[in-house]
């Protein structure tokens, strides 16, 4: 009883702690993108507005244009990652979906509601949604299963991909889970922050405590992004009322948007400061900063265009009365030397041609005469050796498609095939009859396997080679460890036709032919 008490002080420390500071100020920038060649700042109600001011660098900026999120019908996007493990106690799981519900029903009527679900991916179970019918079925039909969850992958690629499509519209999420892994494979919580801080979009977090663990760590991980991003966080077991969460959500609802245009000289791309001081009705002035990425300016070609219509004029074109005489008499010489001209050309094609088929046919000929049957090949064959290497790429030259064959000799051989299981159009085909095969994602690194893809496959992950006919498989000393049918490679060990084996976060399968 002691320890449960303990336990449950803990939880409500580390919720006070994550929360401290985590609020929204008045005039925080809650969001920072680039849409449509304009700088678009979300800011945390500043309240009643006289006047908005913008410098980027040192540059001061005209064009500016600001209003609430509400008044313009800006688009709002909503995210709800919902971790569905069995290591979110049964005693949650009730609270949790009436915690969904209420943010579905709370929405503004510009929202829209992405409910996902997540483990080492995220699974979408309703996209952009507004029906509150749709979305409450979606909640009520969430199942929890055994899995493990890594909430800082998944997290660090869905805000790349938002960074990329730099989608218009105001972003936020609310996650509920058990807390932020930190591990060596994968993403790290540091490059997760690195990224939150570059673009930021408002966090809320909502965590759930383990039974007979301390995951108190994995917590304030979790609650740290709250923090950096100025939204709300809790512990579910100090929630006294479900509302609680939807209401903090629509606190946040009261944002400006303030959109900037800046000059075109400096719109290279690179990332600038941006300095707002937006000044309130009784005359106080508020100022706050943020860095951003500048649009690229467009390219002016009107100018250009003008000139080529006006280079031409019409009038110049039609030529004068008087001069119809002289030109009609012209005429008749000039056609005769064009047709002189094309009777010498046809001439002397026909002769080209002519010549052309007799090389050709005497050619073929020869070639029947003389060469014997066994004589045809595809590839050049070194008459010493009595090799022949060639490489073949099947597919298209980029992307999930293309298959890398490559061809050692003309002589049968014993080929290593791995395929990725996650991305079955990525597959490997190297000849292993002689000599080792490495694999990983160094280009530099003297790998016959790249797997340039993915982060957490070592630059020289393992190598396998044929040895009395037996294939094998050792590790090289890689960051994440080579494991082969989920058992960690330690030595050189024996490596069987259908084996799957893991370089990091890559699953592939093995296959032996020839």
């Amino acid at each position: 009883m002691q320890i449960k008490k303990i336990w449950i002080a803990l939880c409500v420390f580390i919720s006070v702690m994550a929360g401290t500071g985590a609020v929204a100020q008045a005039g925080e920038v809650m969001n920072a993108e680039v849409e449509n060649n304009q700088i678009v700042l979300y800011v945390q109600n500043p309240g009643e507005v006289q006047s908005v001011e913008c410098q980027i660098g040192t540059t001061q900026c005209t064009e500016i244009a600001y209003g609430m999120i509400e008044e313009q019908q800006t688009p709002v996007h909503t995210l709800i990652l919902w971790d569905n493990s069995l290591s979110v106690r049964e005693k949650y799981r009730p609270m949790i979906k009436e915690i969904m519900t209420n943010l579905a029903a709370n929405r503004m009527p510009q929202e829209q509601i992405t409910i996902a679900t997540f483990s080492d991916q995220i699974t979408y179970l309703a996209e952009k949604s507004g029906d509150f019918a749709q979305l409450k079925q979606v909640i009520d039909s969430v199942q929890y299963a055994d899995q493990e969850t890594y909430l800082t992958d998944v997290l660090y690629e869905l805000l790349t991909d938002w960074n990329q499509k730099a989608e218009p519209g105001y972003k936020r999420i609310v996650i509920v889970s058990d807390g932020v892994d930190n591990k060596s494979l994968g993403y790290t919580k540091e490059e997760l922050y690195e990224l939150l801080e570059e673009h930021p979009y408002p966090i809320y977090t909502i965590g759930c405590t383990y039974e007979n663990t301390d995951n108190s760590e994995a917590l304030k991980n979790m609650f740290a992004l709250s923090r950096m991003t100025h939204a709300d966080s809790w512990t579910i077991d100090e929630i006294q009322d479900t509302m609680e969460v939807a209401n903090s959500v629509a606190k946040g609802n009261q944002v400006m948007r303030i959109a900037v245009t800046p000059p075109n000289e400096i719109c290279d791309g690179t990332a600038k400061g941006v300095k707002l001081t937006v000044t309130a009705a009784d005359g106080t002035a508020q100022e706050f900063s943020t860095v951003v990425n500048m649009p690229f300016g467009a390219v002016e070609t009107e100018p250009e265009t003008k000139e080529t219509e006006t280079a031409l004029p019409v009038p110049e074109t039609v030529p004068s009365t008087q001069e119809q005489p002289e030109e009609s008499q012209k005429q008749p010489i000039m056609d005769i030397r064009i047709l002189v001209l094309l009777a010498v050309v046809v001439a002397v094609l026909a002769v080209v041609f002519v010549i052309v088929i007799i090389k050709i046919t005497g050619k073929k000929k020869d070639s029947f005469e003389s060469a014997p049957p066994e004589a045809h090949h595809e590839d050049a064959v070194d008459n010493n050796s009595g090799e022949r290497e060639a490489t073949e790429f099947v597919g298209e030259p980029e992307g999930d498609g293309q298959t890398a064959v490559f061809w050692a000799n003309s002589a049968p051989t014993q080929r290593l095939i791995l395929t990725d299981l996650t991305h079955p159009g990525r597959s490997f085909d190297i000849p292993i009859s002689s000599g080792i095969v490495v694999v990983g994602r160094g280009s530099q690194d003297g790998c016959q396997v790249l797997i340039d893809y993915d982060k957490s496959v070592s630059h020289r992950h393992c190598q396998i080679h044929v040895e009395n006919g037996q294939m094998k498989i050792q590790d090289l000393g890689s960051k994440n460890k080579t494991y082969v049918d989920d058992r960690e490679v330690i030595q050189e060990t024996v490596l069987n036709s259908g084996s799957i084996i893991k370089l990091g976060k890559v699953k592939l399968k093995v296959e032996l032919r020839g």
